[in-house]
């Protein structure tokens, strides 16, 4: 019984899976996820049909991916687009390609890098191998753009394999800057590019000892710099809410610091613990708010705004904000 199980169900069920490991052991045997000199060992060597085959399975793949990764990238190029209002919840939900789900727009900031992650890690193991069997033979190759040796082609090959997810991801970063989310995007981010240049410096010995050391700066730069770009997000990109229409939002929490609020509806909105330090709240609607515990609130901001006889406030508001104890 258990062997007709084995043979009967668990069989076709695990060869699939089983297949897509050979593959994948196979590239990181041959290849090495990087495609260095090395990768071409004496062991990757074929009979020129079997090479054919397997170097045309590998830029189909190959082909595949990079579709979706661009079809994927102007998906969310087009969604970051929205505006800052949905940052705090109040848009409608968003419709995620291939997977056909509605999520909010906070959870698509979490989901879209990390599909876009899954998609590089997967089209370089790929990409490794392809490079691997290049060096072996110049046969003839399908015509895909990367398989092309035109200088056009393969300065385009070369931006979309190792510069669009990175720059797609940054795009994520720049949108998250006000929220807290912020500095997991900004690590998220730092990890795609740091990986994508090594691979560049490591895939391709031709490399100038001066466009390497650029690529080596470049990095450091980052690495520099990412601490800082965390630390004065919403100074750097505050939230624009020209007109928002958030009227009777529950906004509790919310980090809105630096946020441009000028004529925004905040009628009978829940504001409680809401950070609003050097928010511009000038000739923004505060009739029936909930502001009694906002925190860095100050007179100077209220006497700018709108506010009614309903709207709650603090009674002991500052003249102007105390100094940040951020470090």
């Amino acid at each position: 019984m258990r062997d007709w199980v084995r043979e009967k169900i668990l069989g076709p069920l695990l060869k699939p899976f089983w297949r897509t490991w050979e593959t994948l052991w196979s590239i990181l045997i041959y290849a090495r996820l990087g495609g260095g000199k090395e990768a071409a060992s004496p062991q990757l060597t074929f009979e020129s049909d079997e090479w054919k085959r397997q170097h045309d399975e590998c830029s189909g793949t190959i082909r595949r991916l990079l579709l979706t990764i661009i079809g994927f990238s102007v998906f969310c190029v087009v969604t970051l687009g929205k505006p800052d209002v949905d940052l705090l919840g109040v848009g409608t939900p968003i419709k995620l390609p291939f997977a056909g789900v509605d999520v909010t727009f906070l959870s698509f900031l979490f989901a879209g890098p990390v599909f876009l992650m899954v998609l590089f890690t997967y089209l370089h193991i790929f990409v490794g191998y392809w490079l691997a069997l290049n060096r072996v033979s110049e046969q003839s190759r399908l015509p895909f753009l990367f398989n092309l040796d035109i200088a056009f082609a393969k300065h385009v090959s070369y931006l979309v394999f190792y510069w669009l997810v990175p720059g797609v991801l940054f795009g994520f970063v720049w949108k998250a800057l006000p929220q807290p989310s912020a500095p997991f995007l900004v690590f998220f981010a730092c990890t795609g590019t740091v990986v994508s240049v090594l691979l560049q410096i490591r895939r391709h010995p031709e490399f100038r000892w001066w466009e390497k050391l650029c690529r080596w700066t470049f990095l450091g730069l980052l690495l520099f710099f990412a601490p800082n770009i965390v630390k004065e997000g919403p100074r750097i990109r505050p939230l624009q809410l020209f007109k928002a229409q958030l009227q009777e939002k529950d906004l509790r929490g919310f980090q809105m610091r630096y946020a441009y609020l000028v004529e925004a509806n905040l009628g009978k909105a829940n504001l409680l613990e809401a950070d609003l330090r050097e928010a511009n709240l000038s000739r923004a609607s505060l009739h029936g708010a909930n502001l009694s515990r906002a925190e860095n609130l100050t007179r100077e901001q209220i006497k700018e705004a709108l506010p009614n006889e309903a709207t709650k406030l603090l009674d002991d508001l500052t003249e102007q904000a105390e100094p940040s104890a951020e470090p």
